[in-house]
């Protein structure tokens, strides 16, 4: 996808199309639930982003 005016593309990571819905776009991000901070739009900030973690 190439947004109008733009110079770039955007590759989503999943996309769903759905006679009722339209379209569903989604982007997965390699963090963990408790990482994010805030979110303000498409502005995420989270803590401990660059920690490696252990499971």
């Amino acid at each position: 996808m190439v947004p109008k005016g733009k110079d770039f593309r955007y590759e989503p990571d999943i996309l769903l199309l759905d006679r009722e819905y339209g379209a569903i776009i989604n982007e997965v991000k390699g963090i963990q639930i408790e990482q994010p901070v805030t979110i303000n739009g498409h502005q995420w900030d989270h803590q401990n982003f660059y920690t490696a973690t252990s499971q």
